[in-house]
């Protein structure tokens, strides 16, 4: 899609570095190393606002911008409604690719933005906390306990990590 026409001045981030993808989790966070690599080539610096889109509902483009928000980088923002809404407001469109200028980015991960199997087991009856599921369609049958008639659905996603957390009054 990107080569047929995107936002004027927009650049093209293949999303397969933002995901590792270890059987059965397929949608990991990749390890800090892998994100500077990443970030380094696609120019990012503390400064730069990142706007993100896709053409497939912003699922992806979400996922940017979580994973920017996962490394401290809050300068990042979804284009509402994507290119759709972007071409339909009669905005024009590029069909040249641009390449970002590579800039040294080095990734810290705060673990406090990632949840994984342990700690939602952990705050299961934590009323602070609120699990949501973006998608029921992804619902499998993931056991996180395995002991008995209290067992606990979960969709694949979450283990090991969770995209949405919200947590309720003070921590």
């Amino acid at each position: 899609a990107y080569r047929q026409q995107h936002v004027p001045g927009a650049i093209h981030l293949d999303y397969t570095p933002l995901v590792r993808r270890v059987p059965p989790a397929l949608g990991l966070l990749p390890d800090a190393a892998h994100l500077s690599a990443v970030f380094s080539a696609l120019g990012l610096h503390e400064h730069l606002n990142i706007v993100a889109y896709d053409d497939e509902g912003s699922t992806k483009a979400c996922r940017l911008i979580w994973t920017l928000h996962v490394l401290g980088h809050t300068r990042a923002s979804l284009l509402n409604g994507g290119l759709a809404a972007w071409l339909a407001s009669g905005y024009p469109a590029d069909h040249t690719a641009h390449t970002p200028i590579r800039r040294e980015y080095v990734a810290s991960i705060d673990p406090g933005s990632v949840a994984d199997k342990a700690y939602i087991r952990q705050h299961l009856n934590d009323p602070r906390v609120q699990v949501a599921v973006s998608d029921w369609s992804d619902w499998l049958d993931v056991h996180l306990d395995d002991s008995g008639p209290d067992d606990h659905l979960v969709p694949y996603h979450w283990a090991p990590h969770l995209l949405f957390t919200w947590l309720e009054g003070e921590a």
